[in-house]
């Protein structure tokens, strides 16, 4: 007997919920066959505003009764937690139960879960258990009621449910008979708890039920309290003996049934038992499943350094930035097919192209504004919860005014709720237009503006395509310019009222460069083979200090949206990576891209530690002056350059600075002549300065009347034993072919003799960059914009030079942020390159 109680047990639960589920799924699809779901549809967006938001938070309310259940558990436990915990446990606890409940064991086990932890297993069960049963009492007691008022209306349609009433008042003796059996001498649930259970349940019920009559009521329907009162307590009786998670199935079908019983249409009964799920259990839920993820996130954050917090911060900020997108485009598609216009009586009496100009304009104006504020979201600026929370709230006055759907109502509310639990994650002081963000916005812009456009000239009259699209251009537009000038009037200054509130002061990043404190630092720390270009004053410093000293400094310019860092830092090596970390951080904060312009390959990989991503921009030629020599028969044409230039008696010289005017007259006139009329590069080379010349010595060429012909300046360089050069410029009438080679050849015996160990040529611009069959298309297309977009010089023809001599080449990188496009980035470095001296600010 035991073993076939115990198989029962085991198969009989399930096979009874199954048949219940089957049966419920059988009597659906009959019922199906009797209900327009169009008028369903209809049913539900013809609900008001306000009344939607009546139900909303009457579902909300309806919770709050059964929170006292959990302040009662914990009492009977012991448990000493602060009241905001117990609440917002409770409210995950009682709300997932509703929906997901399966026979209390969800109310069980997030119980155990949540206070269990430091109680004996056994007597905590124990306790859930006993006290489970009163949650039921409510329903029971309100049972009464139902059978009260079938007592005084015995030909009532809902007599049907009298049986179930009955079995449910049955219920509240049996479980107060077993509560007071007495065990060890002691009640099993306390006299107090008792008490107090019964009320806070009759409490629940009556909030469960009473919201199903409050939306009822919300959507318009006519019906006697009392009865459905009766139906809907039978049915929940009905639904919980299913044993179906919240009675789902089970409760409807007999809900349904039993309203269409009472007279209500199904097409408005399934609505409203769709609202009421909605907003008694399915927006609660939502906001319990927020206070468990973050109960249960802060323990898992904890455990995993802040990732997965972090995380689902993106992910929230990323779908509210999404949404906003997703809202705008909707508001603008709205404006093409006005079918409300008809329906507002101030707008029907007017000419049809005059009535769709004055109700599309908000729709219109609306969906720039949030195409824009997502925008705004998507760079995180911290100003843009002010304008977010003002046209969210004007486009619910909107909506409420042209009748939007109940969708659109918790599209919005979903959408607000993104924005307000996001705001943390604004943090930019400036709002600065990407360049890549630009050309997206304005291109959504426009493709729906013209949509728009094309909408208008189909509302004009005539026959044809082709009449339509001259009326329109003519006709409507000319008896129409004034509303269509002052719309785009509006438009433009709304977008610029809201851009000018984000974009903060235009500030930036690093300062001037101050001389003294640069020379400071070299002498202290060095730096590497680009750090003498500090000297020529284009381009501002960022300095990082540990205890108020200069420890290291970027070189930078900033290029409207984005600061470009040329070389590598300069400074103290052990705080290079700070420098950098807090640089990137500042540069963020007030919303630029940054770009690390001509660097080693150890620092691109620490930059893609920090998300960026980096393409090879070329090769740096490096002399091995330990090993150069002219000895040797491969050496022979560079003998034979430096024979040729001694017969037509030219020489090498090094001038020592300062230079007098006259020769920097002389440098500057061969300066000219080698330009040819083109402008100077700047930023990552040198240009003609006179004060940056006077900085260092000067190789120059002299042909046999003493004349200089040719000309090429020491950089300052600040690694040990290593040399290089900046400007090396010829007299292209007259100076011999080879007068490079013959500078080159000379510097390296000179350099040779002075100790040096290596000289750098410069880099070779894409030198092996973009030319293989696999590589990115990003940098196939940057080869192209960076060869043609730069005039000075022949890429290949000067790796070819470069070649003959070097050792050994060094690749150099450009890193660039992983928001940033790989072709809007080259393109900012050819325009920066060719500004030459001048600053940009």
């Amino acid at each position: 007997m035991k073993k076939i109680i115990e198989t029962l047990k085991k198969y009989g639960e399930p096979l009874f919920v199954l048949s219940v589920f089957i049966l419920v799924v059988v009597e659906f699809k009959s019922l199906s066959k009797e209900i327009s779901y169009d008028q369903v549809v209809a049913t539900l967006g013809g609900i008001p505003f306000l009344n939607v938001m009546l139900m909303l938070i009457a579902g909300i309310l309806a919770v709050l009764p059964m929170l006292n259940y959990d302040v009662i558990f914990n009492r009977l436990l012991g448990n000493d937690l602060d009241k905001r915990t117990i609440y917002e446990t409770s409210y995950t606890v009682n709300t997932m139960n509703n929906l997901i409940g399966f026979g209390g064991l969800i109310n069980m086990g997030l119980r155990h879960y949540f206070y269990g932890r430091k109680q004996d297993k056994v007597e905590m069960v124990k306790v859930v258990v006993e006290t489970y049963f009163y949650y039921l009492i409510g329903i029971s007691a309100l049972s009464l009621f139902g059978l009260v008022y079938l007592y005084f209306n015995r030909d009532s349609t809902a007599a049907i449910y009298a049986p179930w009433l009955v079995g449910g008042l049955i219920y509240s003796p049996a479980v107060i008979l077993f509560s007071n059996r007495k065990k060890d001498d002691k009640k099993r649930v306390p006299q107090w708890a008792q008490l107090e259970l019964s009320m806070t349940s009759v409490l629940e019920w009556l909030g469960a039920i009473g919201t199903f009559l409050l939306i009822g009521r919300a959507m318009g329907e006519s019906f006697h309290p009392a009865e459905v009162f009766t139906v809907v307590v039978a049915t929940n009786l009905i639904g919980m003996v299913s044993l179906m998670p919240g009675g789902l199935g089970s409760f409807d079908l007999m809900t349904l049934v039993g309203l269409g019983n009472l007279g209500i249409g199904y097409e408005n009964a399934l609505a409203w038992l769709l609202l009421y799920r909605l907003f008694y259990y399915v927006v609660p839920f939502f906001i319990g499943l927020y206070f468990f993820i973050k109960h249960f996130g802060r323990s898992f954050n904890e455990e995993n350094d802040g990732v997965p917090a972090e995380f689902a911060k993106s992910i929230a900020h990323d779908l509210c930035s999404l949404m906003m997108y997703i809202f705008g485009i909707f508001m603008i598609l709205s404006a093409t097919i006005p079918d409300k216009v008809s329906t507002i009586r101030l707008l029907a009496k007017l000419n049809p192209i005059h009535a769709n100009i004055l109700y599309q304009s908000p729709s219109i104006l609306l969906g720039l504004v949030f195409i824009f504020l997502g925008r705004i979201h998507v760079e995180r600026q911290e100003k843009a919860m002010g304008p977010t929370l003002l046209f969210l709230a004007l486009t619910f006055v909107y909506a409420i005014m042209t009748g939007f759907g109940l969708i659109t109502y918790l599209y919005l509310i979903l959408l607000t709720t993104l924005t307000v639990a996001s705001r943390g994650d604004l943090y930019r002081k400036q709002f600065i237009y990407r360049k890549e963000s630009l050309f997206t916005d304005l291109g959504i812009a426009l493709l729906f503006i013209t949509m728009y456009l094309l909408s208008i000239a189909n509302k004009a009259k005539g026959m044809g395509l082709l009449l339509k699209a001259r009326e329109f251009i003519v006709l409507p537009f000319e008896e129409n310019w004034l509303r269509i000038s002052l719309m785009l009037i509006i438009i433009a200054g709304v977008l610029w009222a809201i851009y000018r509130h984000v974009a903060g002061e235009g500030e930036t990043v690093g300062e001037a460069p101050d001389m003294a404190r640069v020379d400071a630092l070299l002498k202290a720390y060095g730096g590497g083979m680009d750090a003498g270009l500090v000297y020529l004053g284009d381009k501002d410093l960022y300095w990082h200090q540990v205890e108020g000293e200069d420890m290291c400094a970027l070189q930078l310019r900033t290029a409207q949206d984005r600061v470009i860092v040329m070389g590598e830092p300069m400074g103290n090596p052990d705080y290079v990576d700070d420098c950098v970390k807090e640089f990137i951080r500042d540069a963020d904060v007030l919303g630029y891209e940054t770009v690390f312009y001509e660097v080693s390959k150890e620092l691109i990989m620490k930059l893609h530690d920090y998300g960026f991503h980096f393409m090879k921009f070329g090769e740096t030629a490096v002399v091995d002056l330990e090993d150069f020599t002219l000895e040797g028969k491969s050496k022979k044409a560079f003998r034979n350059v430096l024979n040729k230039f001694a017969k037509e008696d030219m020489h090498f010289e090094v001038l020592e600075p300062p230079y007098d005017a006259s020769l920097l007259a002389d440098l500057k006139a061969i300066s000219d002549k080698w330009l040819e009329g083109r402008g100077e590069r700047g930023f990552s080379m040198g240009y003609f300065d006179e004060a940056y010349l006077n900085r260092a010595p000067m190789a120059v060429v002299k042909d046999g009347a003493g004349e200089m012909i040719a000309f090429a300046n020491f950089m300052p360089v600040y690694k040990e034993k290593w040399a290089t050069i900046d400007l090396m410029r010829y007299d292209p009438q007259d100076a011999p072919a080879g007068t490079m080679d013959f500078i080159f050849l000379n510097l390296f015996a000179y350099f040779k003799d002075q100790g040096k160990i290596a000289f750098d040529m410069g880099m070779a611009p894409l030198a092996n960059v973009g030319i293989n069959e696999h590589s990115f298309l990003q940098e196939k297309l940057a080869y192209f914009v960076f060869k043609f977009g730069s005039s000075l010089y022949s890429f290949e023809g000067l790796r070819s030079f470069k070649s003959k001599y070097a050792g050994y080449w060094e690749p150099k990188y450009t890193g660039y942020s992983h928001r940033s496009s790989l072709l809007f980035t080259v393109l900012s470095l050819v325009r920066i390159d060719r500004k030459g001296s001048r600053k940009e600010n």
